[in-house]
């Protein structure tokens, strides 16, 4: 038996996100598909 795959998105765009952890710097950004 196979299972249907199945998938959600965002609307809009995210606004950009600064995550810091031990002295590093990451932005983050999400997008809708």
């Amino acid at each position: 038996m196979k299972d249907k795959d199945s998938y959600l998105t965002i609307v809009a765009p995210s606004e950009e996100i600064l995550f810091k952890d031990r002295n590093s710097k990451f932005f983050g950004y999400a997008f809708p598909v």
